[in-house]
């Protein structure tokens, strides 16, 4: 799929997270017909749901929490995250509609229906509209550069980078800078060096280049090994990236 596809499903995707609770029912639907209307997309989808056990994943997909009334469990691949959404999507729209605020207010409860939508499109939307946006990255044209005889390098498998992930990982990295910096014993060029492989990391991430991020995650995660003071911020910056399905 092309850019301007990619754009556009983003930009709908957007506009369903941030609906008041009157309107997410018509951009869930929005939604639905521009995966209908994009053959590549339809194809991704598509290929997600064929065969999938959707009543047994639905049910799989929560658990009772005494304080939250449901947790939400993320199923473990992109697949299934878009599979048991978009078979739930499918479902309301097909059967019961007007229902839709009914099922947040009882899977999500809250002070009020706002909030409840909030707590609706944050932990059950979201991860979903990750997984979609992670899997149509894939199908978007790659630019190949040839080294060294006939292998090949890819470049330009994009990823969703945001904002506000982008500012969480900056946060997560300086907590990791400070951590070195008060490493009793390590030499000052020791901390310096350090210090470039954790920035060279957020370069990597303002690219938006899914197997540079990887790959520059992981030499920041080995390098810092022996740094017990490194280990929390390093855990949530991975959770960051598995949550954006950069990583695995």
């Amino acid at each position: 799929m092309g850019g301007e596809q990619l754009r556009q499903l983003k930009e709908v995707c957007d506009e369903m997270l941030n609906a008041g609770i009157i309107l997410i029912e018509k951009k869930m639907n929005n939604l639905m017909q521009l995966i209908a209307e994009n053959k590549e997309l339809y194809e991704i989808v598509g290929s997600t749901v064929e065969g999938f056990p959707y009543a047994a994943a639905w049910e799989a997909l929560f658990s009772p929490d005494p304080e939250k009334g449901f947790r939400v469990n993320r199923p473990a691949t992109r697949e299934e995250m878009v599979a048991v959404i978009f078979c739930f999507m499918c479902e309301f729209e097909k059967d019961s509609p007007a229902q839709l605020p009914d099922m947040i207010t009882s899977y999500f409860p809250a002070n009020d229906v706002t909030e409840s939508a909030k707590r609706f499109q944050h932990e059950l939307l979201s991860p979903f509209v990750a997984a979609l946006i992670s899997l149509a990255e894939e199908h978007v044209p790659v630019e190949k550069v040839v080294l060294r005889g006939d292998k090949e390098y890819l470049f330009g498998e994009p990823c969703d980078v945001d904002e506000a992930m982008f500012e969480e990982l900056y946060q997560l990295c300086a907590d990791v800078v400070d951590a070195v910096a008060a490493q009793e014993g390590l030499p000052e060029w020791q901390k310096e060096e350090l210090s470039h492989i954790i920035e060279g990391f957020l370069h990597g991430v303002a690219t938006h280049q899914k197997r540079l991020i990887s790959v520059l995650f992981l030499g920041m995660k080995y390098a810092l090994i022996g740094f017990p003071q490194t280990n929390l911020p390093l855990v949530k910056i991975e959770q960051v990236l598995k949550n954006h399905w950069i990583l695995s």
